[in-house]
């Protein structure tokens, strides 16, 4: 059976943001998963018949010990199921997707960029070093040849396709 997973920051974003493409993909014959931090929400996930692993993701945070950690949970997950797509949503999430499928050339991904988020809208010294590595990790990152990128506005395409240097045949 074909496994999809669904990497989100926080259970009640899914509810409210991929419910109707996860339902989609269970009545087109994929086997669900969801992975994203339980914050009361996760038992009405599972009551569509969905697997749910809990992650401990902390939004906004720019630690690298928490991040380390993150990325060691996608991992397990992944190993614990061999899906067939991983679909991260939020830019937080396609980073530690990215990360936890680095070297891995079978599984595909589709990176569903919600929004650029609040650090690229920060100008200080911090952000804008953080800002600089992620944008070579998302350039290296966005080059897979199994990976698909969604956006929300024009704005982003521009900005995924002119900074990042993503090719537009991946963004949608």
């Amino acid at each position: 059976m074909k496994k999809i997973l669904f990497i989100v920051n926080v259970d009640w974003y899914f509810l409210s943001h991929r419910l109707p493409l996860a339902l989609a993909s269970k009545n087109s014959g994929y086997e669900v998963y969801v992975a994203c931090k339980d914050t009361g929400k996760m038992d009405q996930i599972k009551q569509y018949d969905f697997h749910c692993f809990n992650l401990n993701i902390k939004r906004g945070s720019f630690s690298i010990l928490n991040v380390f950690r993150n990325i060691l949970e996608v991992r397990g997950v992944i190993k614990k199921v061999d899906i067939s797509i991983l679909h991260a949503v939020s830019m937080q999430s396609i980073i530690l997707g990215l990360m936890a499928t680095f070297f891995n050339t079978k599984i595909k991904f589709v990176a569903a960029v919600t929004g650029l988020g609040t650090l690229f809208l920060v100008n200080s010294l911090k952000a804008n070093i953080i800002k600089y590595f992620i944008i070579i990790f998302l350039a290296v990152g966005f080059r897979k040849r199994n990976l698909r990128v969604i956006v929300q506005n024009k704005d982003d395409k521009n900005y995924i396709n002119n900074i990042i240097m993503c090719p537009m045949n991946k963004i949608s």
